[in-house]
Formats: C-alpha cells, structure tokens, sequence
C-alpha cells in the first residue's frame, strides 16, 4: 500500500510542476508575431530570427544588419493590428549587428536589446548571437537530379529564376512561394556550368547564397552553379 500511496504522490507531483513547464513551451514554439501587442527581445524560433519593433505611427521600418551589407531597402519589416513591426529571417550561426531604420531615415538600435556595440559613426550597432542552424536557401543539387533554387524574399511579390539555362528569360521559370518566406523552384539541369539570377519584383540580383560568381559585363555579377 506504502508502494502505491508513494507512486500516487510522485504521478502527482510530476504533473502538477512539469505541464505549466511543457506548456509554456509550447505557447513559446507557436509564437505568432501577427498577434504581437508588443514588441519583444530578438529570438530564435523554428523558422528563423524574430525581430520586433513597435512603432504604431511608423509608415515603413527597415531590418539592416551586417548580414545584408546593411541595404536599408532589402529587408522590409510588416506592421501588425497593434502597431508592431516584425520579421523572421534565418541568418548564419554567429554573431550580428543590427538597427531598424524608421521611415527611410532614422537609424534606430533595437529598444529591447541591451547588448550593443559602437557603430563608426559615433553610435551603437544592437548585437545578438545566432546559435540555430538555419536553412539558408541557395542553389542545390537534390538526390533526385534535379537542381533546387531557394531565396529569401517574404516581402516580394514575385521571383523569377533567369539563366543562361533559360537564355535568360524574365518569366519562363517562376519560383512558388512557401509558408516561411521562400521563394522554390526545382529545375532538371544537364551536367555542366550555368549561369543565373533571380529577378525579383523586376529586379535583378545574384543568389546571396552563392559565393561563386563571374562578371556579367554591366558592372555587376552573376551566381554559377557546377552540375554534375
């Protein structure tokens, strides 16, 4: 009876102080920032970084970091019900610097995070360590043969891959969107080596994933991919 009575009380016990535990995890791993009434310190969740700003009056907010050659028009946040700005993106293990840029002009360190360092112009760049390895996209030889394009671009409107593959056509291979903000697209590739870039909403740009690249005779460059 003792036996019974003491694995009752620990049945118990268990229960009582290990499910708030389990639930708050879970209320943590379905953070939805659509629902956000205020802003919160940068973290990492499943898809990627979350970063918050709230500014209620703010007509557009900017994410710009060293992780996207501080481009304050690459990184465009989205503003919710109540006036929070936010964005999830994944980025490389390591350390970033960061800032929110307000309206195309104000420069603005995170508010929620205290961990800063100076910046070269007399002010300070907000820092946070990424530990998760994230999916960063890129161009990737998949086990069926196929060649698969991924890019980051959850504010776009449109992706569209371009190569010389496609002999460089605007709209002959349009990528799908998926839930997390990437752009897809799978594509049957002959071994050899290809040029190529993504155009999005019009606009031409290489794969920031692709450290492989060659001139492409307008000053600027385009992504190469080997195939196998």
């Amino acid at each position: 009876m003792k036996k019974r009575y003491y694995l009752l009380l620990f049945v118990v016990f268990t229960l009582t102080f290990t499910l708030p535990l389990w639930a708050k995890k879970a209320v943590k791993s379905k953070l939805d920032p659509v629902k956000l009434k205020k802003s919160l310190p940068v973290k990492e969740i499943d898809a990627g970084v979350l970063f918050t700003y709230k500014d209620a009056n703010a007509e557009k907010v900017a994410l710009t970091g060293d992780f996207n050659n501080w481009d304050a028009g690459k990184q465009m946040m989205t503003k919710n019900e109540h006036g929070v700005w936010y964005m999830v993106i994944p980025l490389k293990k390591g350390k970033i610097e960061y800032k929110f840029v307000v309206n195309g002009a104000n420069w603005i360190k995170d508010p929620d995070n205290k961990l800063s360092v100076p910046d070269p112009y007399g002010g300070e760049n907000s820092v946070f360590t990424v530990k998760k390895e994230y999916d960063l996209g890129g161009a990737k030889l998949q086990s069926d043969g196929q060649v698969q394009f991924k890019y980051f671009a959850p504010q776009a409107g449109s992706v569209n891959l371009a190569g010389s593959f496609n002999n460089w056509s605007m709209d002959s291979d349009p990528m799908e969107k998926d839930n997390t903000g990437f752009w897809v697209l799978k594509k049957k590739l002959e071994s050899g080596s290809y040029q190529y870039k993504y155009v999005v909403d019009g606009n031409w740009t290489p794969d920031p994933m692709n450290s492989n690249t060659t001139d492409d005779g307008f000053g600027g460059v385009n992504s190469v991919i080997e195939v196998k």
